[in-house]
């Protein structure tokens, strides 16, 4: 009879145990699931679903305004989604769920290869709390297809399940040009692991022949991935004459190539962004860890090899845009890498056996990692305010505000606002009002009014000092660590 109430207790603690991860993070995707568009999704996911959803597919290729050199198959995907089931906020969200479901599964799949423990569930939740990757779970994003065809891609690299990799890798390729780079990293590990860390040494070979052997036995993996990247990028360049980013882009700035001090720049940002939002305590556990292993002669083991050479690879292809281009290190770009840096510190921190009360450190780093999504920083520092949760309020704020203004009859155009604020209410909200703010700039006295929050970080630094003192505050919204002000120009010129 005991032995049945065991396995009984056991099969109870192994159903919560699988559930675990997935209550909290369907509960948030659901809670958030009416959000309007956000940040970089109403670039990467309205207006390019928009132009398809309007165009009903007659081009592959999006117009130069907004073409941001991707493959654009996740608009595709979102417009087709709207043809079936219809243009709305829900739906949007909705057809990310199967995306969601895939991290999920597939992130469960990779702890189950690389623990043996009876928490796999709690490893997988820490895995999956970082501020950037919940942020982006609330929104209608690119990323999230990333992350999804990421962890299917790193389940399949460490099985050998190689038909699987391959389409993890067509799915990232057909992600964006960051997909891409991820895919080079699975390849270039590989051949790493073949060429000096083989499973099986054999005395007096040299590197060149497992290289010219890995390269052979994975060209069926990766070829479909590249042969699809080749076409469209072939395609796309014979069709615009340039590939990646062009001068005409809105964003082109953000592609500038630094000089040596820019460069310095770009490493203190890259370092900054890899401890931001609680990452810091998985970094300070990673040296912690490594000098216990020191002091205790402890070395690690061949899983452990693969997560640290995978996490280098990532590091160096990710790095590289990060620090020669100007502004290519948003929080998001390095989703992946944070997954790896934290999937190899917790994995390291089992392996050291020695270690006491690990599943307390767990807990200790899951509420850290929670934690980050409260860091704010204070102006004029720009925040990556799609990088946490942080953003939140500012979406009812938002909906409150606009309520407000229309209450009074205040015109949209002459009201200056920022970037996210300045896009049309039809590519926001997906309504059928076209209306939008002015986008300021120049002298802020031509506006009758200006719509000010600390969300937008293209707003002029010394701006809201004047406007608190010289300009009249019709209406304040402030929830946590967000606000949101409208201003009354005293004396607008050309105005009663």
């Amino acid at each position: 009879m005991m032995d049945y109430k065991v396995a009984g207790k056991e099969k109870k603690w192994e159903i919560a145990d699988l559930l675990i991860p997935w209550i909290p993070v369907l509960a948030l995707f659901f809670l958030t699931a009416g959000l309007p568009f956000f940040w970089d999704t109403l670039q990467l996911a309205s207006r390019h679903a928009h132009f398809f959803y309007e165009t009903r597919f007659t081009s592959l290729f999006l117009p130069n305004d907004m073409d941001s050199g991707h493959i654009p198959v996740f608009g595709m995907y979102l417009a087709m989604v709207w043809q079936i089931f219809g243009r709305s906020l829900a739906v949007s969200h909705l057809a990310m769920l199967p995306f969601v479901a895939g991290i999920l599964l597939f992130t469960r799949r990779v702890v189950d290869h690389f623990f043996k423990s009876r928490y796999n569930g709690v490893i997988v939740l820490f895995l999956v709390a970082d501020a950037t990757i919940l942020a982006q779970i609330t929104l209608v994003s690119p990323d999230v297809w990333i992350l999804c065809f990421f962890t299917m891609a790193l389940w399949a690299f460490v099985r050998k399940k190689r038909i699987l990799l391959g389409a993890a890798s067509v799915g990232l390729a057909l992600t964006s040009m960051r997909g891409m780079m991820i895919v080079a990293a699975f390849f270039f590990t590989g051949l790493i692991l073949e060429c000096f860390l083989p499973e099986k040494k054999v005395p007096g070979r040299k590197w060149y022949s497992p290289a010219a052997a890995y390269f052979f036995r994975m060209l069926p993996v990766y070829l479909p991935a590249a042969i699809l990247s080749a076409l469209y990028l072939g395609l796309h360049f014979l069709r615009t004459g340039w590939i990646g980013y062009h001068p005409d882009m809105p964003w082109y700035d953000h592609f500038t190539r630094v000089d040596l001090l820019g460069f310095v720049r770009n490493v203190f940002i890259f370092g900054w962004r890899l401890v931001d939002h609680g990452r810091i305590f998985i970094w300070i556990t990673a040296v912690a860890l490594a000098v216990y292993a020191f002091r205790k002669h402890l070395q690690t083991d061949a899983k452990g090899r693969l997560l640290i050479i995978f996490t280098l690879v990532l590091g160096v292809v990710f790095s590289y845009s990060a620090l020669t281009y100007k502004n290519l290190s948003g929080h998001r770009y390095l989703i992946p890498l944070f997954f790896m840096v934290a999937l190899s510190v917790i994995y390291h921190l089992h392996l050291f056996s020695g270690i006491r009360r690990k599943p307390l450190v767990l807990l200790l780093l899951l509420a850290a990692l929670l934690s980050g999504n409260f860091w704010v920083y204070p102006d004029p520092i720009a925040k990556g305010w799609d990088a946490s949760l942080a953003y939140l309020p500012y979406q009812q704020m938002r909906r409150e505000m606009n309520c407000f203004i229309d209450a009074e009859g205040i015109d949209y155009a002459e009201t200056a606002t920022s970037f996210p604020n300045n896009i049309a209410l039809k590519y926001l909200d997906l309504s059928d009002d076209a209306r939008s703010f002015a986008t300021i700039g120049g002298d802020p006295s031509q506006y009758r009014y200006i719509l000010y929050s600390n969300v937008f970080n293209d707003f002029p630094e010394e701006l809201p000092r004047r406007l608190e003192k010289e300009w009249v505050k019709v209406k304040e919204f402030r929830r946590v660590q967000v606000r949101m002000v409208l201003y009354r120009n005293p004396a607008p010129a050309g105005k009663d």
